[in-house]
């Protein structure tokens, strides 16, 4: 086997490839949990690098049953910079507007009002430094929860009830 210097270039240049790998991107499935007995959920999440390099993570979460504001935080430890917050509805990656974004390179803050009930996906891409870089945070959801209206079949049954009394009372005198 002859050695050639462009050969040589080629093998070194894969070697680099392979030591500096970037970040295994990850998708994370972040389960709400309720706060209490009011209508807040929250859920922890977090990553830690494998490598140096760029990164998209992706966290699922599954919305609530009735229209509610969604809250995504995080904070970098050393080594890590986002640089991007989307949120997406996970059945078609249909992008979904943010009503306020907090982004400085180490931490993201980012809300998401009036969302209807749904599994979603929020997705963050940044640069780890070192590989054992991490970051955490969490995602917090408020639920909308209307008082109840009452279906016209409980209103008639409420008006016959009081009819029914009505007329039990007027046959007693």
């Amino acid at each position: 086997m002859k050695f050639t210097f462009p050969s040589a270039l080629t093998a070194l240049a894969l070697c680099a490839g392979l030591v500096t790998g970037a970040h295994a991107d990850s998708t994370q499935y972040v389960f709400l949990a309720p706060v209490g007995a009011t209508t807040t959920f929250s859920g922890s999440l977090g990553n830690t690098a494998t490598a140096a390099g760029d990164f998209t993570d992706t966290f699922v979460t599954f919305g609530a049953p009735a229209a509610s504001d969604m809250s995504f935080s995080a904070a970098a430890g050393s080594g890590i910079t986002f640089t991007s917050i989307t949120l997406n509805y996970w059945m078609d990656g249909t992008a979904l507007p943010l009503s306020s974004v907090s982004l400085d390179g180490s931490s993201i803050q980012a809300t998401a009002l009036d969302q209807i009930s749904g599994t979603y996906q929020w997705v963050i891409t940044g640069t780890a430094a070192v590989a054992g870089a991490s970051y955490t945070g969490g995602i917090l959801e408020n639920t909308q929860i209307s008082a109840p209206v009452p279906e016209p079949g409980t209103w008639a049954l409420m008006l016959g009830g009081l009819a029914l009394l009505g007329l039990r009372r007027r046959a007693g005198r």
